[in-house]
């Protein structure tokens, strides 16, 4: 066994040698090209952070914001009504068609806003989560409702939209809708 360890440690010392003589860039664990210019070895880690930005970004959990705290605006939703439809796993909580409907009802309505369950001459917004329903969306599009995704809502408590602008937004993508109750749904 010893030898096997000695093999190995003498193996990696030659690694080492050899990524020394081409000139490695050790904080990309890659061999320095000859020819290659220390700005082009520079732009590569920037390339490298930025994507590893990206994708920390996208995968970022949505902070459910509280009235008066960090910027959020106390009694921003005021006299609106709103209706939720889909899920809404970012914001968590719950699980099968409620996965976290309930925590965003919760939040809406922590800012004055009303929510109900079913379209009306009275609503004011449909909020679209993952796999909304079909009835709902087509409602809110037959009676003018305004749709807006979750990420939209928590800008608008965030100060960072305002109602004007999201009235004339496009509607969110929808990619695909919910297969709807079903009876195995209603049992569990």
């Amino acid at each position: 066994m010893n030898r096997k360890k000695a093999a190995v440690e003498a193996a990696d010392g030659d690694d080492s040698k050899k990524r020394a003589a081409a000139g490695s860039d050790k904080e990309n664990k890659r061999p320095k090209i000859e020819g290659e210019s220390e700005d082009t070895v520079n732009d590569s880690k920037v390339a490298a952070s930025s994507t590893s930005t990206a994708i920390t970004i996208k995968k970022q959990r949505f902070n459910i914001p509280k009235p008066g705290e960090n910027g959020a605006i106390e009694n921003k939703l005021k006299g609106k009504r709103f209706v939720l439809t889909g899920v809404f796993p970012m914001v968590g909580g719950g699980k099968g068609l409620n996965l976290g409907k309930d925590k965003s009802k919760k939040m809406i309505e922590s800012f004055g806003g009303v929510v109900t369950g079913s379209i009306s001459g009275k609503t004011d917004y449909l909020i679209v989560g993952k796999q909304p329903g079909g009835s709902k969306v087509g409602q809110a599009k037959g009676k003018g409702v305004v749709m807006m995704d979750i990420r939209t809502i928590q800008k608008l408590l965030m100060g960072e939209t305002e109602f004007k602008d999201i009235d004339e937004a496009p509607p969110p993508t929808i990619e695909s809708f919910s297969a709807g109750y079903n009876r195995r749904a209603l049992l569990e």
